[in-house]
């Protein structure tokens, strides 16, 4: 284990040494509001990272003081939304917003009372997943996800990026249901879009097998013998034939969705609406098809407008761009370039940035890639320049057989000194009934392994698929900035006014800890309307380093989970699916066991009811705490033409929380309701 840092006894405490930073981490998760004081026993869900506060905070709406469970602090509502999804089973209400500058510096005086048990009450946080992984065939998707990556596929494709698509339309296809067609044609059509003709063939080929007598079968033939015709054919006339005269096609998606949220702590105390507001999203998609290069570009906009008010406990106006980027595509030269606020996740890149990427195939099948930018923490925010990257990277298609290769190289500064310096492999395989992906990250500043990842499907003659994931990786992203977890300032620079650059790198270390999660599932069909899909993962977080004046966070130990759905079709009408599903957890500290019940069904063309019904149980058997959650909803969807679609939800929660002190029960309730425009 690395030496650890402790402040120098000639240098004055951090927090007298350094400035006061312009903004600070400050964006908070509010777990509960309720009349009473908080009950310590709360805080048994809640796993506490380092440097953060779990603290009950005051306000006074309408006259009455509400008692405020809050965890905080967050450098960005990413980060904060991802802690968020740990959290939701035990706390359904809770909700992200900024906190006031007084209450980030009030935070730990407001701490919750733990006892002195804080390793204890670690031990028994809900199950954490140790990091972002692929979806794992065999784990079924809720309707309203399987419609989300629909959306983002079909956004994809328009605004060509590529590998966005192929990535949703292939986990779309390990999901029964009427989308499968369309997501097996399309990826076909971005495998051919991208350059992969061999993969693209046996997409479309497979199509033919599965719908002979669909509509669209026609024009996938077309497609495919247009693929078997260029392999004979020289490249340059295949592009005189296909120059198309120059236009602009517009595409647009605009939705506007009102949600309510209404929880009520205790029944003899009023119902308190603890979210009132207005959703507005525009996904705007440009193309323009020219003889020498084809421009397209997207913007996509949110604005939530908050109709209870900050002062109120809202969580306050919010605007987010999440894409905002132009493309540019030779049509003669085998080049593309992307610029401005875009998403990667291979090739070194972490996720969202704002910057370039320039592609271009030097030869069949090779293609070269350049990456630039400044990593975006938040969509919320506008281009920040204190952290910037450089990488490139070298795609080799079928280098062995079906294998593709793509090595790379990143390097990232913050603040003027390095942040990450890494180089990686990419590795895929794609067959007709197999796939592979894997990938390496090595941090060679740090001398550590970042991410070494293994997940890969085989799909046997019966229709079984099995999947297998393994997955070990620093958690977080090991980064010299993970030094400023914990600390009262916000930038590296700060901390370099008491650290050495050396110091900062090892307090980083000390900030990190290692993950390992180990997936297998199969996916069978058991008659001719049913399939099951069922999977088992172990997972395991390990410790972080005390140091620096930072507290260290135990491991969670090792977490294990067992899943199964039962998806059945053509139940109660030609064209609806039943999805039900069984998740258990157990662990040293905590067991866990949640049932939900997913109906899909179809009335008439235009009409779909879906019903949904969730049922919890977590308990620690060595503190005697139990957390019971009913959660049944009911969504309806209306497609009153072709681009158009209205959606209402409405839906209650029920919790009842048992230990020491007794027993305590808290109700929910939400509307959703709003429109969606795709034109």
């Amino acid at each position: 284990m690395p030496a650890r840092i402790e402040p120098p006894i000639d240098r004055a405490p951090l927090t007298a040494r350094v400035r006061a930073p312009a903004t600070a981490a400050d964006y908070v998760i509010n777990l509960q509001s309720t009349r009473e004081p908080v009950d310590p026993g709360a805080v048994s869900g809640v796993a506490v990272a380092t440097g953060q506060h779990l603290y009950v905070s005051t306000t006074v709406i309408a006259g009455v003081t509400w008692n405020r469970l809050r965890l905080g602090f967050f450098a960005s509502e990413a980060e904060a939304s991802s802690a968020l999804e740990t959290l939701a089973a035990t706390f359904p209400r809770a909700w992200i917003g900024r906190a006031q500058a007084q209450e980030v510096l009030a935070a730990a005086e407001l701490e919750v009372e733990r006892g002195g048990v804080v390793a204890e009450v670690m031990g028994e946080t809900e199950p954490v997943v140790a990091a972002a992984a692929p979806s794992v065939a065999g784990t079924a998707l809720p309707p309203e996800r399987i419609a989300e990556l629909l959306a983002e596929a079909r956004a994809a494709i328009v605004a060509n990026d590529l590998e966005t698509a192929i990535r949703d339309y292939t986990r779309l296809l390990e999901e029964p249901g009427e989308h499968r067609a369309e997501a097996r044609e399309n990826l076909g059509l971005a495998r051919e879009r991208n350059g992969q003709t061999a993969h693209a063939a046996a997409e479309y080929r497979r199509f033919l097998e599965d719908y002979p007598q669909a509509d669209t079968a026609a024009r996938v033939r077309q497609r495919l013998s247009g693929l078997v015709a260029a392999s004979a054919a020289p490249r340059e006339r295949l592009r005189e034939e296909s120059a198309r005269a120059q236009r602009w096609d517009v595409t647009t998606g605009f939705s506007q969705y009102y949600r309510r949220d209404l929880n009520q702590f205790d029944e003899d105390q009023p119902e308190l609406t603890t979210l009132s507001a207005l959703f507005t999203d525009l996904d705007l998609s440009v193309a323009r098809s020219g003889t020498a290069v084809d421009w397209r570009g997207r913007v996509t906009v949110n604005h939530l407008h908050d109709l209870v008010g900050e002062e109120e406990g809202g969580p306050g106006d919010r605007q987010r761009v999440s894409y905002a980027y132009l493309d540019l595509t030779g049509v003669q030269d085998d080049w593309s370039v992307r610029v401005g606020r875009q998403t990667l996740h291979n090739w070194g890149v972490l996720g969202r940035f704002d910057g370039a990427h320039a592609a271009y195939d030097w030869a069949p099948e090779r293609r070269v890639h350049l990456m630039t930018g400044f990593p975006v923490e938040s969509t919320r925010d506008s281009v920040t320049t204190d952290r910037q990257f450089l990488g490139a990277a070298v795609d080799f298609d079928h280098l062995i057989g079906r294998w593709d290769f793509s090595p790379y190289v990143t390097s990232q500064t913050i603040d003027g000194i390095g942040d990450r310096k890494a180089v990686g492999l990419d590795v895929r395989y794609f067959d007709d009934a197999r796939t592979l992906t894997s990938m390496v990250d090595y941090d060679v500043e740090y001398s550590e392994l970042n991410t070494a990842l293994v997940f890969g499907t085989w799909r046997l003659k019966n229709r079984v698929t099995l999947t297998g994931m393994f997955d070990r990786r620093s958690s977080p992203v090991l980064t010299t900035r993970n030094a400023l977890i914990g600390q009262p300032v916000t930038t590296v620079e700060e901390l370099l006014l008491v650290w050495t650059e050396d110091e900062i790198r090892q307090i980083a270390r000390e900030r990190t800890a290692d993950s390992r999660t180990v997936t297998f599932g199969v996916a069978a069909p058991i008659a001719e309307r049913w399939q099951i899909n069922a999977d088992v993962t172990v997972t395991e977080i390990g410790d972080s380093v005390a140091s620096a004046g930072v507290a260290a966070v135990p491991g969670t130990g090792v977490q294990t989970y067992y899943s199964a759905s039962f998806v059945g079709s053509a139940l109660f009408a030609t064209h609806d699916v039943s999805i039900f599903n069984v998740r258990v957890g157990d662990a040293e500290n905590f067991t866990s066991q949640q049932l939900t019940w997913d109906l899909r069904l179809p009335v008439g063309r235009k009409v779909r009811i879906n019903p949904r019904l969730r049922l919890g149980l977590w308990e620690s058997p060595m503190t005697g705490r139990r957390r019971e959650t009913i959660a049944p909803s009911l969504r309806l969807l209306l497609n009153t033409t072709r681009h158009y679609r209205l959606e209402l939800e409405v839906g209650n929660d029920y919790l009842t929380r048992t230990d020491a002190g007794g027993e305590q029960e808290a109700t929910g309730k939400f509307v959703f309701l709003g429109y969606r425009a795709d034109f």
